[in-house]
C-alpha cells in the first residue's frame, strides 16, 4: 500500500539492533548463568534489569514506558540516579559476556571490543525514548473495515486522511459499538486459542480481557496520524519530476529500470529529481525541528547525509523479482479461475487451496503441475544467471514436493497474525 522509502526510520532501526547485537548473538552459544533477571537460555533482559533498579514491577514499568517515558526520566520520578541503571546493565552484560570466553565463534578481541563500548550503549538505552505501538492477536483494521463494509483500500484512504473508525461508522450508517463488538469478539477468541496452545495462563489472559473493551473503544475513536513521521515521499516526488502517474513509474521500476534511467527515457537530467527530492525532505527536516521532533544537531547529520542518500536512491536498481521466484497464489488463481479479490476473500475466511480447487472442481494435481513447471522454470533461469549453484537447485527442488503439498493445504487465517 504505502510505495515508500523510510530512510530515517531504517537508520534507527539498525541503531537499535547494535545496541542488542552482540547480546543476541552471543546468545545463540553456550549456556548463560541463571538468575534473577534472566531465565534459562536468554540474554540478559535489560528491561527487567532496569524495572527491578527502579523497584517497580513489571505492569508499572511497562505503563510508564509505553506512555512515551524514557528510563532516565523514570528513574528521575522514582528519585533513582540513572547511572544506577546503567552500571546494573553493564555488570550483567559482563558477566553474561563471560560465559563466552571459550566459545570459538568470538575471539577474545571481538569480546573486549564489544565490552568496551557497553556502556556507551547502556547509556543510550537508558536515555532513548522508545515509541511502543502494540496490535498483537487479531486484525483490527481488517475487522473494523468488515464491520463498516468498507475495502481495504476505501478504508486506509479514509484513515490517512485524518478520520478515525468512528467518523466512518457514522459516515457508514453503522454505529460505533458494532465495530467495537467485532474486535473484542475476534480478540477473544485469539486470546482463548492463546490459553489453549498454553501461551498464555489464564490469569493473563483474564487480565488482558478486562482491559479489551476501553482498548477497542479507544482504537476506533482514535486519530491515525499516518504522515506523522513519514518525511517526503521519495518516489511520489521522482513520479512528479518525470511526469509520469504513480502506475506507469512503478510498472517501469519493476521492469528493473532504475529512476536515472527514467530520466534519461523522458529526456530529464538526474539532477533534476535530486534537487526536488532534497528541497522536499529539507522542509520535512526544517518542521521536524520547528516542531521539536527533532534537534538542530540531528537534522544538520541527517541534511548532511541527504546529498548521497538521494543520488543513491535515483541511481539504484529496483530489482523487486530478483529473489521472488513463482508467484504460487497467482497461479492457483488463474487455474481456479479465480481473480486476486475473490482468491484472498476466500483464503482470508480459513479456506486452503485444495478445498477451494474441490469447490471450482478442479483437480489439485492440475494446480500444483502448474506451480511446480514455474518454479523449475525460475529455478533453471536463477542456474543460468549464477545466482545459484547446481548444489543449491537441487536442494530446492529437493523440497519443492513438500513445499507445495503443505502451500495447497495450508489454511490461511490471516487475522491471527501480529500488527
Amino acid at each position: 500500500m504505502f510505495k515508500k522509502i523510510a530512510l530515517p526510520v531504517i537508520g534507527i532501526l539498525l541503531a537499535l539492533s547494535i545496541v542488542f547485537g552482540a547480546s543476541s548473538v552471543l546468545a545463540s552459544e553456550g549456556n548463560p548463568p541463571a538468575d534473577d533477571w534472566m531465565e534459562d537460555g536468554d540474554f540478559p533482559d535489560w528491561f527487567m534489569i532496569a524495572a527491578e533498579a527502579l523497584n517497580m514491577d513489571d505492569d508499572a514499568f511497562w505503563t510508564a514506558f509505553e506512555d512515551g517515558k524514557t528510563i532516565e526520566e523514570i528513574a528521575k520520578e522514582k528519585g533513582v540516579d540513572a547511572q544506577i541503571i546503567v552500571d546494573a546493565i553493564v555488570a550483567a552484560e559482563t558477566e553474561f559476556v563471560k560465559e563466552f570466553d571459550s566459545v570459538e565463534d568470538f575471539s577474545q578481541e571481538e569480546i573486549d571490543e564489544w565490552l568496551e563500548i557497553l556502556p556507551e550503549e547502556a547509556k543510550f538505552f537508558v536515555e532513548e525514548g522508545w515509541d511502543f505501538e502494540e496490535f498483537e492477536g487479531a486484525d483490527w483494521f481488517t475487522i473494523a473495515g468488515k464491520a463498516l463494509g468498507m475495502d481495504e483500500d476505501a478504508l486506509w484512504e479514509a484513515l490517512e486522511d485524518g478520520k478515525n473508525l468512528a467518523d466512518l461508522a457514522k459516515e457508514q450508517g453503522v454505529s460505533q459499538e458494532k465495530v467495537v463488538e467485532a474486535i473484542v469478539a475476534a480478540e477473544r477468541i485469539f486470546i482463548s486459542e492463546m490459553v489453549t496452545e498454553g501461551e498464555l495462563t489464564q490469569e493473563e489472559a483474564d487480565e488482558w480481557i478486562a482491559e479489551l473493551d476501553e482498548e477497542a473503544k479507544s482504537f476506533v475513536e482514535e486519530g491515525w496520524d499516518f504522515e506523522e513521521f513519514e518525511g517526503a515521499d521519495w518516489f511520489s516526488i521522482a513520479g512528479e519530476a518525470l511526469n509520469m502517474d504513480e502506475d506507469a513509474l512503478w510498472e517501469a521500476l519493476e521492469g528493473s529500470k532504475n529512476l536515472a534511467d527514467l530520466a534519461k527515457d523522458q529526456g530529464i537530467s538526474q539532477e533534476k529529481i535530486i534537487e526536488a527530492i532534497l528541497a522536499e525532505e529539507q522542509t520535512f527536516i526544517k518542521e521536524m525541528v520547528t516542531e521539536g521532533e527533532l534537534t538542530q544537531e540531528e537534522a544538520d547529520e541527517w541534511i548532511s547525509e541527504l546529498d548521497e542518500e538521494v543520488k543513491f536512491f535515483v541511481e539504484e536498481g529496483w530489482d523487486f523479482e530478483e529473489f521472488e521466484g513463482a508467484d504460487w497464489f497467482s497461479i492457483a488463481g488463474e487455474a481456479l479461475t479465480m481473480d486476486e479479490d475473490a482468491l484472498w476473500e476466500a483464503l482470508e475466511s480459513g479456506e486452503s487451496i485444495a478445498d477451494l480447487a474441490k469447490t471450482q472442481g478442479v483437480a489439485l494435481e492440475k494446480i500444483t503441475d502448474e506451480i511446480l513447471s514455474a518454479e523449475n522454470e525460475y529455478t533453471a533461469q536463477l542456474l543460468t544467471d549464477g545466482e545459484i549453484t547446481q548444489e543449491e537447485a537441487d536442494e530446492w527442488n529437493g523440497m519443492l514436493a513438500e513445499e507445495l503439498e503443505s502451500f495447497a493445504n495450508e489454511s490461511w487465517d490471516c487475522e491471527e497474525e501480529v500488527e
